[in-house]
């Protein structure tokens, strides 16, 4: 099993629409967090994310 975090400030609560992230970039969702859904999802591992504290955090557990 592979596990990835990576955390990255976010000043503001995240906002969800239909169980995904909106990007704080552009209009729309955000890719990075599709990205890891989808690269979980290939190698049948799992994908979270929590924001706290100012900062968010993006979780992958992987079975290469």
């Amino acid at each position: 099993m592979l596990a990835i975090t990576v955390d990255n400030t976010c000043p503001h609560l995240p906002i969800l629409q239909d169980g995904r992230f909106l990007s704080s970039k552009h209009k729309g969702f955000g890719n990075g967090t599709e990205s890891v859904r989808s690269i979980a999802e290939k190698y049948e591992g799992d994908a979270r994310f929590e924001w706290k504290d100012g900062i968010f955090y993006a979780s992958v557990m992987l079975n290469p």
